[in-house]
């Protein structure tokens, strides 16, 4: 996406080599699953905000569904190549909203070949500004510690110990509304 905005929702991207790629954009991203892409499942690049907290609905009880958040990003990168961090997510000038999102970002994977590192789940260039991001309440796999967010300052705890169950899940139970400013 190239200096946009709109709703990205629902899509199962795989086998690219970025999942989702963003430029001068701020999409609500909800709801999809972005796996298996040789660099990142998600490139936010320059000037981007994409939206990722739960709290966006649309239907009617007991048909709704989250607009927002409950993205799926797991198991990108790590693939044979210099300009590859194996990260799930990589920021570039840029940042996201996605505290409280309910997103699952993980890479449990170890390496081994033509895996060359797994690791990050999260990171930016190590020059350029620092980059402050708030992602609370997403679940973040089986190895959670500080230093899978690369060179990032990510503020992470409390997470999500298990994945959220998807908004037309049954066994989701009760939803909550929520603005974007979290009422």
């Amino acid at each position: 996406m190239l200096s946009s905005s709109g709703v990205v929702r629902a899509n199962y991207i795989s086998g690219h080599t970025v999942g989702i790629h963003l430029a001068n954009s701020s999409p609500i991203l909800g709801s999809n699953r972005i796996t298996s892409n040789k660099y990142h499942g998600l490139y936010i690049g320059d000037g981007s905000i994409p939206y990722m907290r739960q709290g966006q609905w649309l239907g009617r009880p007991p048909n709704m569904y989250a607009t927002s958040g409950y993205n799926k990003i797991y198991e990108n990168g790590g693939y044979e190549g210099e300009d590859n961090d194996g990260s799930e997510i990589y920021f570039v000038n840029s940042n996201a909203e996605m505290s409280k999102g309910c997103n699952s970002i993980y890479d449990n994977r170890d390496p081994s070949p033509p895996l060359i590192n797994t690791y990050l789940l999260m990171n930016c260039p190590a020059e350029g500004n620092q980059i402050y991001l708030d992602a609370r309440m997403n679940y973040w796999g089986d190895r959670v510690d500080p230093d899978r967010f690369g060179n990032l300052s990510v503020e992470y705890i409390p997470y999500s110990e298990t994945p959220c169950p998807e908004p037309d899940d049954p066994a989701a139970g009760e939803f909550v509304r929520m603005t974007s400013f979290g009422n």
